[in-house]
């Protein structure tokens, strides 16, 4: 014989009281006489909504000190350099002309 239909919140009360049931889905929804997707879908009706948006506090990042020296080399590359490091390689070693000589061999 048919099972009488049940009403909308018997549905919603059993979706609720699978969770301390103990049972899996299948054999709670055996027990109950209905189909497994008809007890998925109200449990997703009980479910606890997520946020669908989150509130963010948001801050543009820190664009990096402009260079204190720029050199632009006859193949297009551009060395920026802060005034700190200019002074480094410009000291004993000559390494600012080894720079050069390696970013631009001609």
């Amino acid at each position: 014989m048919k099972q009488p239909r049940r009403t909308r919140q018997q549905l919603l009360d059993y979706a609720q009281k699978f969770a301390t049931s103990g049972q899996s889905r299948a054999a709670y929804a055996a027990s109950l006489g209905i189909a497994v997707h008809t007890l998925d879908h109200y449990r997703r009706q009980v479910r606890p909504r997520q946020p669908q948006l989150l509130e963010i506090d948001w801050q543009p990042p820190s664009l990096p000190p402009a260079p204190d020296c720029a050199i632009v080399l006859s193949n297009g590359r551009r060395i920026e350099l802060s005034a700190a490091c200019l002074a480094h390689l410009a000291g004993p070693g000559d390494l600012l002309q080894k720079l050069l000589s390696a970013a631009d061999p001609h």
